[in-house]
Formats: structure tokens, sequence, C-alpha cells
């Protein structure tokens, strides 16, 4: 499993998280569905108040795999170099809210991070 969290840049109220189920363990570029279940490529996507991981605060939009119709965020990754460890990529589709209602379109997220070994 990959992880990745970043705070907003002008705030730290939200934050972005990025799960990757990586079905060999290594880091592969393509696409990673969150309507897919392992041993898939699936994904994660969530979109939380930064209070979320401290109990108090709770998810805005996600995206997971569940029997709820109409929601799928695909996760890509584009690019990874394993001699620097950066991960680049892309997200889009449509998240659910806290009541699993597909309601928010997604487009244009990207995200570079360096993955420590």
């Amino acid at each position: 499993m990959l992880y990745l969290k970043g705070f907003k840049t002008n705030s730290n109220d939200s934050a972005i998280a990025l799960y990757f189920y990586l079905p060999t363990g290594a880091i592969v570029p393509g696409a990673y569905n969150t309507t897919s279940l392992p041993p898939a490529n699936s994904g994660i996507f969530l979109f939380y108040d930064s209070e979320f991981y401290m109990g108090s605060g709770a998810v805005i939009y996600g995206g997971v795999p569940s029997d709820v119709p109409g929601g799928n965020v695909i996760v890509n990754i584009d690019s990874y170099n394993d001699a620097t460890h950066i991960v680049k990529g892309t997200f889009s589709g449509t998240a659910y809210d806290k009541n699993e209602n597909p309601v928010i379109n997604v487009t244009n997220g990207s995200f570079a991070a360096t993955i420590t070994p």
C-alpha cells in the first residue's frame, strides 16, 4: 500500500489523502480506480477536515471501493523515479459526499511526492 497525504497550500484546515493498492508491492505507473478492489489496481481518494485523524473531523469528499454506484475517482501514477524516489500523477472523477452521494466532480488534480524508502 502506498499512502500520500498533504495539506492545502494556503491553509492547514483541510487535506487530501491518496491510497494505492500495489498488487506487486512495487510502485507501477497506471490507473488506480476507487471502484476496484484488491488484488486489482485500486485506490482511495479522501478530501477531509484536518482534524479527521485527531478523531474530531470528517471526510468532506471521498472515493472508496463500495457498492454505491455513480462515483469513481481515478488516480493515475504517471511516473516513478526509483533513483530519486519521486512519484508523480493525476486524479479526476466523481467523488462522494459524507452520505455517499456522488456529488462533486474532481478535475485536473495532480500530485508529486518524494517517497521515503
